[in-house]
């Protein structure tokens, strides 16, 4: 009775403000610490190496080198890229040029992603490939946007670039360990593992998935698409806001992205290497909106002189394909704002050749 009354009189003693202060502190740093981890453990967008869940989204630096490293024999010609070049077919592109192609496209691709996987070609082989194609994005050389941080945790990739990436760049994805938006997906990526344990998932009905080549195969979206049930006007909502965001910052070509770009382009033409530049497409209702709205245009123009003179400057190839005009593409052959279907890489595919006027297979 008595140690009850000593409580109770204790707990109505007013607390002083500095001891409050503390418990506030601690109890923060706790739940601060206790997120930090909980993303650690469950890698939501795999930046964090190979540990936790499979991620909500691909972790394509590591999977493509997987499937690089598997080749019987190095690719003879790579295709270089975003999201945006995944579908370009190696099928089509061996019929082409005689070579055989790796398609190495890997998410928000950008030029330091591009350099640091020939430096790890020309480690591996003491070569370069005989020809790359390369997908530019506009938004790539953005200055405002950091390194992806995949590539920080692929490290096959990363130690051929790492120099060169800013130290605050290489430990952002740490940063985001304390965010919001991260911990959301950890729960996301959770309630996924949890419904496929329950049986209420079909393991068997994969999203997307890479073939051999390196090649996207958008299971799920085909299988919409077949029966007329793909809701392709969400897909390009989603787009049309994440690009108005883009590009409303965007106030400038990057510096330090058109050097690793030129980097990249140089390191091919200087060692026998061809080089087909590209300026990846935007589907006219979503090009139509980022003109209207944003410095999109003045971007778009000042890369395109950019990358001529680069052309001129090496020997590269270089074809502007951000319109669907310019290569007579199908704007009902795509699944959203920015990512073709294969009628249209192929006509891309096209005009990146037809200008050839020496047979590519003499490269080899």
């Amino acid at each position: 009775m008595r140690f009850i009354q000593f409580f109770l009189m204790s707990v109505a003693k007013p607390v002083a403000p500095r001891i409050c202060s503390c418990i506030f502190i601690a109890t923060l740093c706790t739940l601060l610490l206790v997120a930090g981890v909980f993303n650690l453990s469950v890698n939501p967008y795999g930046q964090y190496g190979r540990r936790g869940l499979t991620p909500i989204v691909q972790d394509t630096r590591s999977q493509k080198t997987d499937l690089f490293n598997c080749l019987p024999a190095p690719a003879e010609g790579l295709i270089l890229g975003s999201s945006r070049a995944m579908k370009i077919e190696t099928s089509y592109l061996n019929e082409r040029t005689s070579l055989r192609f790796f398609n190495y496209g890997v998410n928000h691709g950008r030029p330091e992603d591009y350099l640091a996987i020939l430096r790890m070609y020309q480690s591996q082989t003491g070569r370069l490939p005989h020809a790359v194609v390369l997908g530019v994005d506009i938004a790539s050389l953005n200055d405002m946007i950091p390194a992806d941080a995949r590539i920080s945790s692929e490290p096959r990739l990363f130690r051929h670039i790492q120099s060169e990436i800013p130290w605050h760049e290489e430990f952002d994805r740490y940063s985001q360990l304390l965010s919001l938006h991260q911990t959301k997906a950890s729960f996301r990526s959770l309630a996924r593992l949890l419904k496929r344990t329950s049986g209420d998932c079909d393991l068997s009905a994969k999203e997307e998935y890479f073939g051999s080549d390196g090649v996207i195969h958008y299971a799920r979206r085909s299988r919409e698409m077949e029966r007329g049930e793909y809701n392709f006007e969400a897909a390009l909502e989603f787009n049309q806001r994440e690009f108005q965001a883009l590009f409303s910052n965007f106030r400038n070509l990057s510096p330090t992205r058109l050097r690793f770009l030129r980097e990249a382009v140089h390191l091919c033409t200087t060692n026998n290497c061809r080089v087909y530049l590209f300026t990846t497409v935007h589907h006219p209702r979503l090009r139509e909106p980022l003109i209207a709205k944003t410095k999109f245009a003045m971007r778009e123009a000042e890369a395109i002189a950019w990358l001529q003179s680069l052309s001129q400057e090496t020997g590269a190839r270089f074809v502007d394909l951000g319109m669907i005009e310019s290569f007579d593409g199908d704007p009902a052959s795509f699944v959203d704002g920015i990512h073709p279907l294969e009628p249209n890489t192929r006509k891309m595919a096209d005009c990146l050749f037809r200008f050839t006027k020496e047979p590519v297979y003499a490269l080899q």
